[in-house]
This record gives structure tokens, sequence and C-alpha cells, in this order.
């Protein structure tokens, strides 16, 4: 599916209930704005950018088939910090354009046995890593958690890796990046690597990034992995013993 990158901006209070953007063209140049209703439907087109620099910026990528998915940027993620968002601890100096980073806490965890079961609970051991860094193997899935705690309202929270520790192979998760409303903990992170890495504790070694939700919403109330306190292993189990 082909995506067009937008930017939504609010101008005043008066037009908070429509989206205010504008679409960049192939030469980079401001194509024009448009207002949208609640339905997606635009009613008018300006052609100057001489408000751009009001309001606050968010990021949104618009699809074809008219989906919305609006990011939060740098400046309102501190605004809302405290509030509908929770990162503790906090550091200004993390924030980004349109994201923050999280760092790598000390401790990893690995599977005993080569072979998994879906059904059954797999057993784990810990590792911590020394302050020389620790080498990571490929091959092997290496569970970690960040340092920080993160709670969040009102928006869906999701986490990638830095293009910086990409650059190096390194990846920080297999599938579980996308958040839920609602969630609250540390972020266990499924660090796996295409080469031998030395890693360490306390690098910024992934982002977290906000997508406003549209509707009436349940808040994220798992048994399983809400208000976790350390690295988790897989609670597939768990669903197969509801199952039964």
């Amino acid at each position: 599916m082909k995506f067009n990158m937008y930017i939504i901006i609010k101008l005043s209070r008066k037009i908070q209930s429509f989206r205010i953007f504008y679409k960049k063209s192939s030469s980079d140049r401001i194509y024009g704005l448009w207002v949208m209703d609640d339905y997606h439907r635009p009613f008018f087109v300006y052609k100057s950018a001489r408000y751009l620099t009001r309001g606050k910026w968010l990021f949104m990528m618009y699809t074809r088939k008219g989906m919305i998915l609006m990011i939060l940027s740098g400046r309102t993620i501190k605004e809302c910090m405290g509030k509908e968002i929770i990162i503790e601890p906090f550091n200004e100096k993390a924030i980004n354009p349109n994201s923050y980073n999280l760092t790598l806490h000390n401790e990893l965890m690995v599977y005993e046995n080569h072979e998994l079961d879906m059904k059954k609970p797999n057993t784990t051991k810990t590792i911590t890593i020394p302050e020389e860094g620790l080498l990571l193997e490929p091959g092997t899935l290496y569970l970690g958690r960040t340092r920080e705690y993160t709670a969040t309202e009102k928006y869906v929270p999701m986490l990638e890796g830095r293009s910086s520790i990409g650059r190096l192979g390194l990846f920080i998760h297999v599938c579980a990046g996308f958040g839920d409303v609602g969630f609250k903990g540390y972020w266990t992170l499924e660090i796996h690597c295409i080469q031998p890495i030395r890693v360490y504790a306390g690098v910024e070694i992934c982002q977290i990034y906000y997508h406003a939700i549209e509707g009436a919403y349940d808040p994220y109330i798992s048994g399983k992995y809400q208000n976790n306190t350390g690295i988790q292993p897989s609670l597939l189990y768990k669903d197969w013993e509801v199952l039964s």
C-alpha cells in the first residue's frame, strides 16, 4: 500500500474537531492545506503556508483508503509527560522530533533449551551485562528490557530500534513493537543480531513513539504483561490454559 506523508497542525481551539494538514509534493514544496471533518472529507483548501509555524506539530500517515495514523511530536510528548504519558526516569535530552529514546537495562534473559514449546513454560536463565559489555552471538534470542517504566493513556505506544543500532545489525524486537493503549510497565526487548556484537547497559537502544487513537476504546488490562516489574519470557502457554 502506498503511503503519503502529511503533517497535522492545530491552529486554534475553535477548530479542534478538525484535522488541518498539508501535503508535500515530490519536490518538497507545499501543495496546499486541507481542513478535514470527522469523516475525513475535505471542505476547504488553502494554498498559503503562512500559518504553518503556529500550533502544535504532529505527524501522520494517510492511505488511499483514508486511514489516519497520527504520531505525536517530541514537543507534544514533553507536554503530555506526567499526564497521559509517563516515562520514569525521564531525560529531556532523550526527546527526538517525534519519539523518545529508551535505554537498555543491565540484565538479559535467554531460554535454556534450544527447542521451545508454545504450550508449556520454557525455562530461562538470567545474564548480567558487565561494565566491559557483553558479546551477543547470532542464532540466540536475548530477552532484555528497558530501564524506563512507561505508562500511557489516550495514546498507543509503539517501539522501534534506533537507526544507529540497526546499522550494526542488531534487532530489538522480532514482532512485538506494537503496544496497547493503557499499557503500564517495562518493555521486554527480543534482541538478536546478524553478527557478533558487544552491547552495554545504559545504551539508548530503542525509541518509543505514540499514535493517537480514534473512537472509544477499552484500555489494556492483560493479566500476563500489564504492570510487569522486569523481563518477561513468553506467557503464551497461559492462552492455552484459558482455551482448555
